[in-house]
């Protein structure tokens, strides 16, 4: 048998605000839904397409992610991939995601709100701390 790397780096755009878990025997889990950009070829044409990955956090870094991240936070992961996850909808339509386990989260710009609690990163609001996003950034 052959030795191989599960290994994965995605940066991309929270498309929800992060759930947060904690499990009987006190261990913590942060789900995302982490939207990444990708260009296809449509009808001779490149349009933007967005591919959809699920992303699992555990332990203190659970927590800060559920403290400081929001819709619309830009952030960079790594991790390893698990088994795509697969549902049948009430329609009878069979769904797939593929998902980053064990991730590691780096938190990407952020302005601070008047509440204290940070603003996510919009395309729509350029911010001082990242100049150059545009609202072509965001994929969703």
């Amino acid at each position: 048998m052959s030795k191989s790397l599960n290994s994965v780096s995605l940066t991309g755009y929270l498309g929800a605000d992060p759930k947060h878990h904690v499990f009987d025997d006190g261990t913590q889990v942060a789900n995302l839904r982490l939207a990444v950009a990708r260009q296809k070829k449509q009808d001779g044409e490149w349009v933007d397409d967005t591919v959809w990955i699920d992303v699992k956090a555990f332990g203190a870094q659970a927590e800060a992610i559920t403290t400081y991240l929001a819709k619309g936070s830009f952030i960079a992961v790594s991790g390893q991939l698990a088994q795509p996850r697969r549902w049948v909808d009430d329609e009878g339509v069979v769904h797939f995601a593929m998902v980053v386990d064990h991730a590691q989260v780096t938190f990407g710009p952020r302005v601070e709100q008047a509440d204290s609690r940070p603003a996510p990163v919009s395309a729509a609001q350029p911010t001082q701390a990242n100049p150059l996003l545009s609202e072509d950034d965001i994929p969703f």
